[in-house]
């Protein structure tokens, strides 16, 4: 396990959750006759935050990077399939 899988798991729980209450907080609010437009957009923000952990890319096993026969570092390519 890298470090990029606990931090995929909290940009994919932690954002959305935090926009559902604080979205749920200004609605309740709002029937008083309070309306904060801020608490809307902010849960609104957080749970479009929620799409950056898919910009994170998924853990690879550690260990030494391969390298190819040009001396490049990286993964080696796999055969195309026809």
């Amino acid at each position: 396990m890298t470090w990029r899988t606990p931090l995929r798991l909290v940009l994919t729980v932690g954002p959305p959750l935090a926009g559902i209450l604080l979205i749920g907080q200004a609605a309740v609010a709002s029937i008083g006759g309070e309306i904060h437009r801020w608490e809307f957009a902010l849960g609104a923000l957080c749970m479009a935050l929620s799409f950056a952990a898919r910009l994170v890319a998924e853990g690879v096993s550690s260990g030494p990077r391969a390298t190819r026969g040009d001396g490049s570092a990286g993964h080696a390519r796999r055969p195309r399939c026809r």
